[in-house]
């Protein structure tokens, strides 16, 4: 796992809901974010998909409420984290959010699109 990975995935886990690079081991128990991280070079940016998953049999409204809380952490300007020796710059993709289609009848999820900026220097 990249350095950029480790601090996103932290970062996520402190403030939205606990994350995990993917694959996600089949022990993990939901709600969980799951990414594919794929890290810029330096003063570079990339697109990075989040995906929120839930359980739930009918609402998406508690994965919804995860991106929710990710987007006012966000905010229009993005954030900084920072890591060790890590920084990255976080900021809204487009679209933001959307749902994702099912894959069994009690799990929800939604994808997140978020640009990385990798401010190592």
């Amino acid at each position: 796992m990249t350095d950029g990975a480790k601090a996103l995935i932290k970062w996520l886990k402190a403030n939205v809901v606990t994350a995990y690079q993917e694959p996600v081991s089949s022990s993990a128990s939901l709600p969980y974010i799951s990414l594919n991280y794929t890290e810029a070079p330096t003063n570079e940016s990339s697109s990075q998909s989040l995906t929120i998953w839930t359980r739930n049999d009918s609402s998406y409204s508690e994965a919804y409420g995860y991106a929710d809380k990710l987007s006012s952490l966000l905010g229009d300007q993005g954030v900084i984290i920072t890591n060790e020796d890590t920084k990255l710059y976080v900021s809204k993709g487009s679209p933001f959010v959307q749902n994702r289609l099912d894959d069994t009848e009690t799990i929800r999820a939604v994808l997140v699109n978020v640009v990385v900026t990798n401010l190592n220097i």
